[in-house]
């Protein structure tokens, strides 16, 4: 239900925008078709999660949603939009008119043609099906690409708070995890006990995932590996854990009410770290802070705001 990162087709760069003539914006509109609670362009047009696919469309600098039943009441209290437009009514219009059922190509035809609308400017990721079928139609089609809310790439301060929020709370599990392994005890076998039971990857992410949802954040893939499984990338982590080797937390809880995420990995041991492991880690350290440097010089640079 998240933004997707990867996997855009490739898209054909965008032509000459066209002249700022009053004529020109006023035939040209933002197109979006997605759904809010995956899509963080969406996210950010709207304000506010709907798990299914809707029209977002701005035109002459307002701001407009397509909703079907099930969500408009809810669109006309929570959406940051100037208007909010039943799709049901559309859908019965173009029954009238002898389209039925009727596609989102005949929505959007119909919505845009109403308007005068003839440009559209679309995300890179938007449905190439669309992007034919509109220009099918007539509509010139427009991809432009990421950052494609320019004024996403700069935080206000409440989306800075949001973000601090959200690491605060990623921290939280953390150190619920941390405690979970401090209550552990090694027997001969080498491996972690907690009251009885080997301790498992299972054990400290249920401990990790349950404290941030009861923030009122989202987990999501929560990963605790350890051992061999840290040489993987990204392994999720599972089985038990033994003494005197690395585990890995990667943790990246996402706020319910604002969809912001924080994002935190450690690397620690529970007993005794070897020689190896303190070297890797030191250099790591090295790494980070030659990139802490390099953002300290940026922002101190003449000219920075």
């Amino acid at each position: 239900m998240f933004e997707t990162k990867n996997n855009r087709f490739k898209a054909k760069p965008m032509s000459t925008a066209p002249r700022d003539t009053a004529k020109s914006r006023s035939t040209q509109a933002i197109l979006l078709v997605a759904a809010s609670e995956g899509d963080a362009n969406m996210l950010y047009a709207v304000g506010f999660f709907v798990p299914d696919p809707f029209i977002f469309f701005e035109h002459k600098n307002r701001k407009f949603a397509v909703m079907s039943d099930l969500e408009i009441d809810r669109a006309k209290k929570q959406a940051h939009v100037d208007h909010v437009l039943s799709l049901s009514l559309y859908q019965r219009k173009l029954r009238k008119l002898g389209k039925s059922p009727a596609g989102m190509i005949d929505i959007l035809d119909l919505l845009f043609r109403e308007r005068g609308i003839r440009s559209l400017i679309v995300p890179a990721n938007f449905s190439a099906l669309l992007t034919d079928q509109l220009r099918a139609k007539g509509f010139s089609v427009q991809i432009k690409r990421d950052p494609f809310w320019a004024e996403r790439e700069t935080k206000n301060r409440l989306e800075v708070a949001q973000i601090t929020e959200s690491l605060r709370v990623a921290r939280v599990g953390l150190e619920a995890g941390i405690r979970m392994l401090k209550r552990t005890k090694t027997k001969r076998d080498g491996y972690l006990y907690l009251n009885g039971t080997r301790l498992t990857s299972e054990m400290l992410k249920t401990a990790v995932n349950t404290t941030i949802m009861a923030q009122g954040w989202l987990p999501s893939h929560t990963i605790i590996s350890s051992g061999n499984q840290c040489v993987d990338p990204h392994h999720e982590g599972s089985g038990p854990i033994k003494a005197n080797t690395s585990i890995i937390f990667d943790i990246f809880p996402r706020s319910q009410h604002n969809g912001y995420f924080g994002d935190l990995s450690r690397t620690v041991v529970r007993g005794r770290a070897s020689d190896k492991l303190k070297e890797i880690y030191a250099t790591v350290q090295a790494g980070q802070n030659i990139g802490y440097k390099q953002i300290r010089d940026a922002f101190m640079a003449p000219g920075t705001a």
